[in-house]
């Protein structure tokens, strides 16, 4: 989920802006016909692809000096354009670094040689030990992430699983940690990475994920709440599985707002029930920021809309009596009863 959240908010990012030399027409003046074009990151990676319409995908051969505005629609932004001396691309500075501790001279050197690629120079000779089999996995040029690697760092992000643990995991997976082609430096800068992307925008993406589900996903109930300052204080959703549990085994439900985050210091309240084989269904759930009277109310009455209206018989909640007043208010049919559980715990702390 956290990366279908990345590529949802890198789809909808339009980087409008062109870099132009000044004698070049603004892409503002641009005929319609030349449709600025977006890019995204495939599964949240690292790796830019360009959405290039068809018409615009340039052939073997083509050359742009004549009619340079069809670079426009290639390039977006990756470069200056001139007129007479065709592409001026911004290419990213590399560093050369060459291993000359121990005064290592093997090289080989190609060169092109009326279009022929030809070996211009080659010393064989090593003057040091060369690496074993053993510790290949140490060596730069082997320890970078596939694409493989990445997707896996994503899957088990989304469950909660970290780059250690992941690291492990592939271990497991190719018998042996030399075996996994990357180490654990890049296995934890890649999910740092992951995080960077993302930045501050986890809520917005949070919410553009669930308004995408209730768009595409028939019976997805979603609803959220923001306050004065646009900080997202409630939320609450149901997809068609809780709805349908809700509709055979909702009876009896439970409303237990004892769970907390970590990181942003909200509730998370299921509602859940009991099917005819005595185990646990999910009937929809809420993440508060205030456990007041006010949010309360919210959920239960957006949980009756998402159940068209539908009260239960009986409703099991803690003794708080913001709650207590909230199902009062919403569930006029309903008995609500208080959880066992919480009950003997109290005795036991005042005993």
């Amino acid at each position: 989920m956290l990366i279908d959240m990345a590529s949802d908010v890198a789809n909808n990012d339009r980087q409008s802006e062109i870099n132009c030399t000044p004698n070049v027409q603004s892409p503002a003046a641009l005929p319609n016909q030349y449709p600025l074009v977006l890019s995204h990151t495939p599964g949240g990676s690292e790796e830019w692809v360009r959405r290039v319409e068809l018409q615009f995908i340039p052939t073997i051969g083509q050359g742009f000096r004549e009619n340079w505005q069809r670079v426009i629609p290639i390039t977006d932004g990756n470069g200056d354009i001139d007129n007479s001396s065709g592409i001026d691309s911004i290419k990213s500075a590399r560093r050369r670094v060459k291993i000359i501790r121990i005064g290592c001279r093997a090289h080989i050197r190609f060169a092109s040689q009326d279009n022929v690629i030809v070996v211009d120079q080659f010393h064989e000779r090593h003057n040091h030990r060369l690496s074993s089999v053993h510790d290949r996995d140490l060596q730069k040029l082997s320890r970078s992430l596939s694409l493989f690697h990445k997707q896996l760092i994503i899957d088990h992000s989304n469950l909660n699983i970290g780059p250690s643990k992941s690291f492990t995991i592939c271990k497991e997976y190719v018998n042996g940690y030399s075996n996994v082609g990357a180490s654990l430096i890049e296995f934890k800068n890649f999910q740092r990475d992951i995080k960077c992307y993302i930045g501050e925008r986890d809520t917005q993406l949070f919410i553009d994920r669930f308004k995408k589900l209730s768009e595409t996903k028939k019976g997805f109930y979603f609803a959220y709440h923001v306050d004065a300052s646009m900080t997202l204080c409630r939320v609450f959703w149901a997809d068609a599985e809780a709805i349908r549990n809700y509709s055979c085994f909702g009876d009896a439900i439970s409303f237990d707002p004892t769970y907390g985050t970590n990181k942003y210091c909200m509730v998370f309240t299921p509602f859940t029930g009991v099917d005819h084989h005595k185990r646990s269904v999910f009937f929809g759930a809420s993440l508060l920021s205030n456990e007041d009277e006010e949010s309360f109310k919210w959920t239960f009455e957006n949980f009756l809309k998402a159940m068209s209206q539908k009260e239960p018989q009986c409703i099991i909640t803690d003794q708080d009596p913001a709650i207590k007043n909230a199902v009062r208010s919403v569930f006029k049919k309903s008995r609500h009863r208080f959880c066992m559980w919480h009950i003997m715990g109290k005795v036991t702390e005042r005993h």
